[in-house]
């Protein structure tokens, strides 16, 4: 079964930004992994689409951007900063 695209983002956005979120405890990087994950989810829809671990996909992809933006030297500075449930972003959707 192919899914709508913004069916996904609805039903797996929050998700994806609180994992970043977390990973990270900065709002701005979470939303700009995000935000670029879901991007390249898009580009990528028509075989995507299709597929059953695509929420795990858009996930990993978001997580690795993470990962690659986090300041060298300072591992697990991110870690513990700051919680999801207290982002504000997350209760406006």
């Amino acid at each position: 079964m192919k899914l709508n695209f913004d069916e996904f983002c609805e039903a797996e956005y929050a998700g994806v930004y609180r994992a970043a979120f977390a990973f990270t405890g900065d709002r701005e990087a979470a939303l700009d992994a995000t935000q670029e994950a879901f991007s390249r989810a898009f580009a990528r829809w028509n075989r995507l689409s299709r597929e059953q671990w695509v929420g795990g996909w858009v996930m990993t992809t978001s997580l690795n951007l993470c990962r690659g933006s986090r300041p060298r030297g300072r591992v697990g500075a991110w870690f513990g900063e700051a919680s999801p449930d207290e982002d504000p972003d997350l209760h406006s959707t």
